[in-house]
């Protein structure tokens, strides 16, 4: 009975071991670098100068209201010891409210920002898969994983020049 028990055992560790690689013989691996693609690819490049207008956009408006802040501030300290306290009141007000507004629109402005990119983030990521599985699926992949997530892919086929090609011709044509 020790014997049988043993033989089973020996059978169960066996099986373990090659029926691994039995099951991964048809199994072919991919790898693309996704960061990549978005960075490179023609609509993430668009994506990024858009953005980067609408913050140079903004930074030419905070750049004036700073400008108007500091000349206030600049006209209280000057005329404080002549000004009426009544004046020299309102003037303190009226500073700290600009300065108030000025804040409250850099975090809106950043708020927004924020939502932009994350919604053309998200919209040009769900486009990629889509290539992603398009490619993979042209190359008989089984497997894509994300580059940046796999430490190391000895024989993986790298597909991110692919897609980034598949993903720019498409989105010319779409253009």
């Amino acid at each position: 009975m020790k014997r049988i028990s043993w033989l089973i055992l020996f059978l169960a560790i066996t099986w373990c071991f090659t029926a691994g690689n039995i099951y991964a013989e048809g199994l072919r691996i991919g790898v693309v670098d996704v960061q990549k693609v978005i960075r490179e690819c023609v609509a993430g490049k668009d994506a990024t100068r858009r953005l980067k207008l609408k913050q140079d956009e903004r930074a030419s408006d905070m750049g004036a209201r700073k400008s108007e802040i500091t000349a206030l501030k600049k006209s209280i300290e000057e005329l404080d010891p002549v000004l009426e306290k009544d004046i020299r009141d309102k003037k303190k007000t009226e500073l700290a409210s600009k300065t108030q507004a000025m804040k409250d629109a850099e975090s809106k402005f950043s708020r927004q920002m924020r939502e932009i990119n994350s919604s053309q983030s998200s919209s040009v990521k769900s486009e990629v898969f889509r290539v992603i599985d398009q490619v993979a699926k042209r190359n008989g992949l089984s497997v894509v994983f994300d580059k940046g997530q796999v430490m190391y892919s000895g024989g993986a086929s790298d597909i991110t020049s692919q897609v980034i090609e598949e993903y720019d011709s498409e989105f010319q044509r779409t253009r």
